[in-house]
């Protein structure tokens, strides 16, 4: 456990480079059905993750943070399409150094806040049950328009 918790750095670039990879695959004429109810899906996911309070392997969280990510980097997509390449490549530099820094953000402020799994995660658990609202939120008006 100690290895995967070690490697946890990993997460955020993970889910940026698929962001990217999404962005990508909608430039270029792919589509991904259901993008908005994944986006939704994805932060119900995340709550109920944070909410159960369990350890997660490594490989699976980086899974489902780079599935969400594509996601994600697919509907960013869309506010760029017909743009010329320089804009579009100063879009992609911008939201990818962006969600980088958000990412990285997040992930620093809790490996400082939890720096043990058992420390401190019942407000970690009030946040995923938080996070769990919004997503049930998002996801129901995707659903019942």
């Amino acid at each position: 456990m100690a290895a995967s918790k070690a490697k946890g750095w990993l997460l955020p670039p993970t889910f940026v480079a698929a962001t990217l990879l999404g962005t990508g695959l909608h430039l270029s004429g792919l589509d991904l059905p259901a993008s908005e109810m994944v986006i939704s899906a994805s932060v119900l996911v995340l709550g109920l993750l944070l909410a159960l309070g369990k350890d997660l392997n490594l490989w699976v969280l980086a899974g489902l943070g780079a599935l969400a990510g594509l996601f994600h980097g697919y509907a960013y997509g869309e506010a760029i399409i017909g743009a010329e390449m320089t804009p579009l490549l100063a879009y992609l530099l911008g939201f990818g150094v962006i969600q980088g820094a958000i990412a990285s953000g997040v992930y620093g402020l809790a490996r400082r806040c939890w720096p043990e799994a058992g420390t401190l995660r019942l407000p970690l658990r009030f946040a995923g049950f938080a996070i769990l609202g919004i997503g049930v939120t998002l996801l129901s008006a995707f659903v019942l328009g």
